[in-house]
Protein backbone atom coordinates (compact mmCIF):
# COMPACT_ATOMS: atom_id res chain seq x y z
CA UNK A 1 0.00 0.00 0.00
CA UNK A 2 1.06 3.03 -1.05
CA UNK A 3 1.30 6.15 1.17
CA UNK A 4 0.21 9.66 0.19
CA UNK A 5 2.49 12.09 -0.45
CA UNK A 6 3.57 14.37 2.45
CA UNK A 7 2.68 17.85 0.89
CA UNK A 8 5.35 19.44 3.44
CA UNK A 9 8.54 17.64 2.19
CA UNK A 10 7.35 18.70 -1.75
CA UNK A 11 7.30 22.10 -0.17
CA UNK A 12 10.79 21.58 1.41
CA UNK A 13 12.79 20.05 -1.65
CA UNK A 14 11.13 23.31 -3.83
CA UNK A 15 12.61 25.75 -1.59
CA UNK A 16 15.89 24.58 -0.66
CA UNK A 17 16.42 23.68 -4.83
CA UNK A 18 15.60 27.36 -5.82
CA UNK A 19 17.35 28.55 -3.06
CA UNK A 20 20.31 29.73 -4.72
CA UNK A 21 18.65 31.32 -7.98
CA UNK A 22 17.07 35.02 -8.08
CA UNK A 23 14.12 35.81 -7.36
CA UNK A 24 13.43 36.60 -11.27
CA UNK A 25 14.52 32.82 -12.17
CA UNK A 26 12.64 30.92 -9.34
CA UNK A 27 9.60 32.62 -11.25
CA UNK A 28 10.92 31.42 -14.39
CA UNK A 29 11.66 28.45 -13.73
CA UNK A 30 8.18 27.77 -11.39
CA UNK A 31 6.31 28.69 -14.51
CA UNK A 32 8.08 26.29 -16.83
CA UNK A 33 7.54 23.48 -14.19
CA UNK A 34 3.86 24.57 -14.10
CA UNK A 35 3.96 23.96 -18.25
CA UNK A 36 5.38 20.71 -17.49
CA UNK A 37 3.09 19.63 -15.52
CA UNK A 38 0.12 20.85 -17.45
CA UNK A 39 -0.93 23.33 -14.86
CA UNK A 40 -3.13 26.65 -16.16
CA UNK A 41 -0.01 29.04 -16.85
CA UNK A 42 -0.31 32.41 -15.98
CA UNK A 43 1.30 35.42 -14.03
CA UNK A 44 1.79 34.11 -10.49
CA UNK A 45 0.53 36.65 -7.69
CA UNK A 46 2.79 37.97 -5.32
CA UNK A 47 1.62 38.34 -1.79
CA UNK A 48 2.64 40.86 0.73
CA UNK A 49 2.30 40.40 4.22
CA UNK A 50 0.01 42.82 5.29
CA UNK A 51 0.15 44.17 9.15
CA UNK A 52 -3.28 43.07 11.34
CA UNK A 53 -6.25 45.65 11.36
CA UNK A 54 -7.12 46.47 14.26
CA UNK A 55 -10.21 45.04 15.91
CA UNK A 56 -13.83 45.73 13.91
CA UNK A 57 -15.07 46.76 17.42
CA UNK A 58 -12.48 49.15 18.31
CA UNK A 59 -9.79 49.17 20.59
CA UNK A 60 -9.47 46.90 23.30
CA UNK A 61 -10.63 48.19 26.88
CA UNK A 62 -9.79 47.01 30.54
CA UNK A 63 -12.65 45.38 31.94
CA UNK A 64 -12.82 47.28 35.14
CA UNK A 65 -12.86 50.44 32.84
CA UNK A 66 -15.51 48.99 30.63
CA UNK A 67 -18.00 48.31 33.40
CA UNK A 68 -18.31 50.59 35.91
CA UNK A 69 -14.54 51.25 36.05
CA UNK A 70 -12.93 53.87 37.51
CA UNK A 71 -12.23 56.97 35.85
CA UNK A 72 -9.40 58.92 35.90
CA UNK A 73 -9.70 61.62 38.68
CA UNK A 74 -10.53 58.49 40.77
CA UNK A 75 -8.13 56.70 39.74
CA UNK A 76 -5.36 59.21 40.26
CA UNK A 77 -6.97 59.30 43.97
CA UNK A 78 -6.42 56.01 44.34
CA UNK A 79 -3.07 55.38 43.26
CA UNK A 80 -1.96 58.91 45.16
CA UNK A 81 1.00 59.47 43.38
CA UNK A 82 3.88 61.17 44.95
CA UNK A 83 4.26 63.77 42.09
CA UNK A 84 2.76 65.73 39.03
CA UNK A 85 4.61 64.55 36.35
CA UNK A 86 3.60 66.73 33.07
Amino acid sequence: MSSKPDDLEAVRSLADTLQPFSNDDRERIIRWAREKLGMISGPLSVTRPVAPAEPAEGPVVPAETAVGGTDIKSFVTQKSPKSDWP
